[in-house]
């Protein structure tokens, strides 16, 4: 009896050597391999920018030392982000905070309370100035700041040389390769710029009407006349004087499109451009990436694109 005991306890005990012996492997590999994929997250800084162009700008010039977040989610009005406590806790453990001041609040307000390892405000490199529009009764916020540089791509490329200066001082280690590529950067976007500008030379119309005036830094560019339809904040409604004044201004200059934008309701230029009898299209501000398998260039260029059959530009 004993001997069978003995001999019935020993097979068990050997199957249960070679299942643990095979367990343990298995979590060595696991263990080893997340670890390995850990080391690598590690090396790459963890950077949040304030809006989609900076995240842009920041992943070419970066390449793949950095993680870039943009702290406005796809498909919402760059104008009024708020940001969830949470966020700011991570925009205070970030490696780097890249952002335009007095544009965003909420950003504005993390950055100073959350208080990063380091920050980059591009809002001088940028060269923001006042709108163009002084009507106060088309856009109460006549004589503001205008945010939008980056649709003007030679501010952009501005932008990215100092982008890259900055890269290299929180990572001393891959300096000249973030100043190499935000070279290149910028000589694309020199570039890019001069095909905007040559697209937009010669066209039928020197006037276009948009929902929210993001695009004056393009428009003086050529010497075109943006209107909007609410001004440089495009949550404020235009009152009846306002519509008013936009038919008008359709039968002056014989403008057959007006431009609704992406994530703002169009309903209203729509109705406008129905009692008007004329045609609708729609331009992107790109505070926001919506379409993933678009970037900054793209947009750029379908903007032009629009821009083109609007104005009925020669090419």
């Amino acid at each position: 009896m004993v001997f069978m005991t003995d001999a019935v306890c020993t097979k068990p005990s050997n199957r249960l050597r070679q299942l643990l012996a095979i367990t343990a492997a298995t979590v060595l590999a696991t263990t080893a391999a997340g670890c390995t994929n850990n080391d690598e997250d590690a090396h790459a800084l963890d950077i949040k920018t304030s809006f989609y162009p900076l995240q842009y700008l920041t992943e070419e010039i970066g390449g793949e030392n950095v993680q870039v977040h943009s702290l406005t989610p796809p498909g919402t009005d760059a104008h009024s982000l708020e940001l969830s406590p949470k966020t700011v806790t991570e925009i205070g453990n970030a490696d780097a905070v890249i952002y335009l001041s007095h544009f965003q609040s909420a950003v504005d307000e993390a950055v100073d309370q959350a208080k990063p390892a380091h920050a980059l405000d591009v809002y001088e490199t940028a060269r923001i100035q006042p709108t163009g529009n002084k009507d106060t009764a088309a856009n109460p916020l006549a004589g503001a700041n205008d945010p939008h540089f980056w649709l003007d791509a030679s501010r952009m490329a501005d932008v990215a040389t100092q982008i890259g200066d900055f890269l290299g001082k929180v990572d001393p280690d891959n300096a000249a390769n973030y100043r190499q590529r935000a070279s290149e950067v910028a000589d694309q976007m020199q570039a890019l710029n001069a095909e905007m500008v040559s697209g937009l030379s010669q066209c039928e119309r020197d006037t276009f009407i948009v929902s929210h005036e993001a695009f004056g830094y393009l428009a003086d560019q050529v010497s075109l006349k943006q209107v909007g339809v609410s001004g440089l904040d495009p949550e404020v409604a235009p009152s009846p004087e306002r519509l008013k004044a936009i038919s008008k201004l359709v039968k002056e200059t014989g403008a057959k499109t007006i431009f609704t934008e992406v994530n703002v309701s169009p309903k209203v230029i729509e109705v406008l451009a129905a009692d008007l009898g004329i045609t609708t299209d729609t331009l992107d501000p790109i505070a926001t990436l919506n379409d993933p398998k678009k970037d900054y260039p793209t947009l750029m260029r379908e903007d032009l694109a629009a821009l083109q059959k609007g104005l009925e530009c020669k090419p």
